[in-house]
């Protein structure tokens, strides 16, 4: 069954999908000529084309990939805030790890 591409129907996005995205996005940033100086439109073109080079795929359209890249970066930024605030207070003998584990234990309890 195929995607839709419109904004009025939702289709779940895939952790697979997920990981493409944020690899077109770092692709598109990176991008030789213009790298952070393109403009909106251009730099989302971009990361369109190499996220569809890299699903295969042409089933999500600019606005539900630009969107789905707001979620994943609010979700980054919480996670961050929760990360930082225990590292603040982390007990003596614990090391980076043990507050990442703590960090993901504590984001998936407050994030649907």
């Amino acid at each position: 069954m195929a995607r839709p591409t419109t904004t009025q129907e939702k289709v779940p996005w895939t952790k697979e999908e997920e990981k493409k995205l944020a690899e077109a996005w770092i692709s598109a940033s990176q991008y030789p000529i213009e790298g952070d100086s393109q403009t909106y439109g251009c730099f989302w073109e971009k990361v369109r084309a190499v996220f569809y080079d890299l699903t295969g795929s042409e089933k999500r359209n600019r606005d539900q990939i630009s969107s789905k890249w707001r979620d994943i970066q609010l979700k980054c930024t919480k996670f961050g805030e929760i990360y930082n605030n225990l590292l603040n207070i982390r007990k003596s003998g614990s090391n980076d790890f043990d507050v990442f584990k703590a960090a993901s234990d504590q984001f998936e309890n407050v994030t649907p």
